[in-house]
């Protein structure tokens, strides 16, 4: 009788351990849910606010391409615009020139 009892306490803490962690899981599983839905629409917020950012960044950068280039073209010196052409070069970088070189020799 007694080694029943034993094998029954056995198989009931065993119960036992093996239904607590479940319970644990569950209620993590749940509050990472909760956060993670939190989480989730700050980062949408957040993406909606840089993307927002960067259009409008976009847009003030088209501006300024566009005044330069109508600005540029009303200089009548060619000696002039051949120098801001080589300012502006000149803070390029390597693999720019060299893109914008190949680009140019295919035209000529």
């Amino acid at each position: 009788m007694t080694k029943t009892n034993k094998n029954l306490d056995r198989f009931l803490n065993a119960t036992e351990f093996k239904q607590t962690p479940k319970k644990i899981t569950e209620i993590k599983t749940t509050y990472q849910s909760k956060n993670w839905n939190k989480r989730l629409s700050k980062w949408c917020e957040e993406n909606k606010i840089k993307k927002e950012i960067n259009k409008q960044i976009a847009i003030t950068k088209d501006d300024f391409v566009n005044n330069i280039d109508n600005n540029f073209f009303k200089i009548e010196d060619l000696d002039q615009q051949s120098f801001i052409l080589r300012t502006i070069l000149r803070n390029q970088s390597n693999d720019v020139l060299e893109t914008l070189n190949i680009y140019i020799k295919s035209k000529i």
